[in-house]
C-alpha cells in the first residue's frame, strides 16, 4: 500500500489519538508532543509563494474546496479529542515504577528483613505474642502454632491461598494446649478460634477481648445496645425448674415473719433475705446458709417429732414359734400354749416390713413365716438377718442400721415371740434407735441425720408406692419431706440440698458486684419480685420438677435496663455472655499440661 492511502501509526510517539481509541479513525495529524490534541484542524496548510495550499491527505478527501484562510489556518475545524498514553509509554512507566519499588524495598529492608531506621519491627514477623503464649512456646518459633510452608517453592505459593492459621479446620493447634471439649464451639458454629481471638498484638494484648461488632457480624438480630433492641428474655426467666426445697417466700415474709408469736425468731426488717442467703459467698447464685443458721430457730423441734417405723409386729392367727426354742435364751416362763394363743398385735405389717420380707401385708398366712424367721434370727444373730434383707434390695445397710443395738433387738424379739409387748428402757430425747411395745423405730438426732437420710433414699430407690406414701410425704418421719422436695424424672430423688441453678450455656451473671452497689439484702426485690398470687407449696403435690409456678415474677429486659443503659452503666455482649459453654468453664480447665505450662489467663 502507498503512504498517501494509509495513516501512519507513529509507534515512537508517547500518545495516540483519542478518536483512534474510541472509533478506530485517528486524525491524520495525531496528538502534539505535550499530549494535547493536534487534530482540531483537518490539515496544516503550506505556503507556496504568496498563496496557502491545502494539505489534507487524499485518504481524508483530498484538498478542500474552500482552501486555507488568508492567515494560513485551515478553514475546516472539529472539537479536540483526549489523547491517551501509548502502549510504549505505559510499559515504560510500569517498568520504571517496578524498578523504583525494588530499589526502595532493598533500601528499606535489605537482605536481613529489618527496616533501616528501626530495630523493633521485622517485615518477616507478624508481631509480638501476648505474654501467656510467648512463655508457652517450645522454641521452634512460628511452627509451634503454624503449619510450615517454606520447604519448597510450591508450598510457599500454596500458602497464598491456604489457611495457615493455627486453628485451621483440619489441624487446630490451639487444642494441643487448650482443653475446651469437642462441643465448645457448637453453640455458635464457629470453625476457627481466630474468628474471635486475635494474636500478635503485643505482650499485654487481651486475646479474649471482643467487641460487640464482632458478635453482630454473625448474629442475625442486630441491635444498638442492651437497652436498645436486645431480644426479650424467655418466658419465666430465670426460673426454669422447681426448687429442690419447699420454701414459700411469700408465706414466710408476709405471714410467718409478721406473726407476733415468732417476733423473737423472725429476721428484722431489711434483713429478711440475708437471714437465709449468704451474700459473702455470692457469685452466680447467692447460696443458702446452713439449717442451723437460718431454719433451726423455728423448725428444729419438727425433726424429732415423727419417728421412722422400720418394723412393726403384725397379728398372727396361730403361734408360729416353737416355745421350747426360746425358753433358755429369752428366760421367759410365761409362754402361752398354742391352744391359748391370742396374738398380742392386731395390726398389719407396715410397708417397710412388707417390702423387706417381700410379702402381701393383707395375707396373714403368707407373712407369718417370714416374720417368725426374722424374730428368730434377731434373737440368735442380732441385726445380721435384717442387714442381709437390705443388701438384697441394694440398700446401704451400714448407714441404715448404724447404731442399732443387737441387745435391744434381741430383748424386743424375745418379748414378741412370747406374745408380749416389749417394755424397754426410757426412750432417749436425743433420738436414735429404740423399741416400744410392738415396733422398732428410729428418731432423727439432728438435721441431716445420716441414718434417716439413708432410709429415705433407700425408699426412693425402691419406687414402692406403699412405702413412698408412708415415708416420702410432708408429715413423714423426721419431717424431712416437708421441706425437701421429691422429684421423679428418670428415678425418684429427694432434694437434700438447695440446688444451685446451673449456668446456662454461654451466659454468666455475677451477684457480687450488684450487691456491692445496691447493698446486701436491701434491694433484692428490685429484681426478685415476689408473686403473691402463687402458692408454691402446690408445686410439691406432684413429682415432676418441670411442672411448677415460680414464686417470683419474671425478670425482664426492662428490669435490667433500669441500671444498664447508656446513661448509667452500659454493658456489652460479653458482660453477660460467654462463648465456651458457660460461666468459667474454660477458665477452670484450660491446659492439658498444667504442671508444665504456666497459666496466666
Amino acid at each position: 500500500m502507498s503512504a498517501p492511502e494509509n495513516s501512519y501509526n507513529r509507534p515512537s510517539y508517547p500518545h495516540i489519538c483519542g478518536r483512534a481509541k474510541l472509533w478506530g479513525k485517528p486524525c491524520p495529524l495525531g496528538p502534539n508532543v505535550d499530549g494535547s490534541c493536534g487534530g482540531v484542524q483537518e490539515c496544516k496548510p503550506t505556503r507556496s509563494g504568496d498563496r496557502w495550499k491545502c494539505c489534507r491527505p487524499r485518504s481524508q478527501g483530498g484538498a478542500c474546496v474552500n482552501g486555507p484562510l488568508p492567515d494560513g489556518t485551515c478553514a475546516n475545524t472539529q472539537p479536540p479529542c483526549r489523547p491517551s498514553a501509548s502502549v510504549r509509554i505505559t510499559r515504560f512507566r510500569l517498568v520504571a515504577a517496578a524498578a523504583f519499588l525494588t530499589v526502595a524495598l532493598l533500601f528499606a529492608f535489605g537482605s536481613g528483613g529489618n527496616i533501616v531506621s528501626s530495630d523493633g519491627f521485622s517485615f518477616k514477623d507478624a508481631g509480638p505474642l501476648r505474654a501467656g503464649h510467648a512463655e508457652s512456646m517450645s522454641g521452634k518459633g512460628c511452627v509451634d502454632c503454624h503449619e510450615p510452608h517454606e520447604k519448597n517453592a510450591s508450598m510457599f505459593l500454596a500458602a497464598i491461598t491456604k489457611n495457615s492459621a493455627p486453628d485451621s479446620a483440619e489441624n487446630n493447634k490451639c487444642l494441643d494446649c487448650h482443653v475446651i471439649g469437642t462441643s465448645a464451639g457448637d453453640p455458635h458454629k464457629v470453625e476457627t478460634c481466630v474468628s474471635c481471638h486475635k494474636e500478635h498484638a503485643g505482650l499485654n494484648s487481651p486475646v479474649t477481648s471482643m467487641t460487640d461488632a464482632q458478635c453482630h457480624s454473625c448474629h442475625k438480630v442486630k441491635f444498638a445496645s442492651f437497652s436498645e433492641g436486645h431480644p426479650a428474655f424467655k418466658k419465666g426467666y430465670p426460673y426454669d425448674l422447681r426448687t429442690s426445697l419447699n420454701f414459700d417466700h411469700n408465706r414466710h415474709l408476709s405471714i410467718h415473719f409478721a406473726d407476733a408469736r415468732y417476733k423473737d425468731k423472725a429476721p428484722s426488717e431489711g434483713q429478711t433475705c440475708i437471714s437465709c442467703h449468704d451474700t459473702t459467698k455470692a457469685e452466680r447464685n447467692v447460696p443458702i446458709k446452713s439449717f442451723e443458721a437460718s431454719c433451726a430457730a423455728c423448725h428444729s423441734d419438727k425433726i424429732k417429732s415423727t419417728a421412722l417405723t422400720v418394723f412393726e409386729l403384725p397379728e398372727f392367727e396361730k403361734n408360729p414359734f416353737d416355745l421350747k426354742d426360746f425358753e433358755e435364751v429369752c428366760r421367759s416362763g410365761n409362754l402361752e400354749s398354742e391352744d391359748e394363743f391370742e396374738s398380742v398385735s392386731t395390726e398389719q405389717p407396715n410397708p417397710i416390713t412388707a417390702m423387706l420380707f417381700d410379702f402381701d401385708p393383707e395375707e396373714i398366712g403368707k407373712y407369718s413365716g417370714p416374720i417368725a424367721e426374722f424374730l428368730k434370727q434377731s434373737i440368735d444373730n442380732g441385726p445380721s438377718f435384717l442387714e442381709d434383707k437390705i443388701k438384697d434390695l441394694d440398700g446401704n445397710s451400714v448407714d441404715m442400721l448404724n447404731g442399732l443395738s443387737a441387745e435391744m433387738l434381741m430383748q424386743a424379739a424375745c418379748a414378741w415371740v412370747s406374745n408380749q409387748e416389749y417394755e424397754g428402757p426410757e426412750i432417749s430425747e436425743n433420738g436414735g434407735w429404740f423399741a416400744d411395745e410392738l415396733s422398732i423405730k428410729y428418731r432423727a438426732r439432728k438435721h441431716g441425720d445420716p441414718v434417716m437420710k439413708a432410709w429415705l433414699d433407700f425408699a426412693a430407690d425402691q419406687e414402692n408406692e406403699e412405702v413412698n406414701e408412708s415415708l416420702l410425704v410432708s408429715d413423714g418421719p423426721g419431717g424431712c419431706i416437708s421441706c425437701h422436695g421429691v422429684s421423679e424424672t428418670d428415678a425418684v430423688r429427694i432434694g437434700w440440698k438447695s440446688v444451685t441453678r446451673p449456668a446456662a450455656p454461654n451466659f454468666k451473671y455475677p451477684h457480687k458486684p450488684h450487691l456491692n452497689v445496691l447493698g446486701p439484702g436491701t434491694q433484692c426485690q428490685t429484681c426478685h419480685v415476689i408473686d403473691k398470687s402463687v402458692d408454691t407449696r402446690k408445686n410439691f403435690e406432684q413429682l415432676d420438677p418441670e411442672i411448677f409456678k415460680a414464686g417470683f415474677k419474671q425478670i425482664t429486659i426492662e428490669t435490667c435496663s433500669q441500671c444498664h443503659n447508656k446513661e448509667r452503666v452500659d454493658v456489652g455482649c460479653r458482660g453477660c455472655h460467654s462463648f465456651h459453654g458457660g460461666e468459667n468453664s474454660f477458665a477452670k480447665r484450660q491446659f492439658k499440661h498444667e504442671t508444665t505450662v504456666k497459666k496466666d489467663y
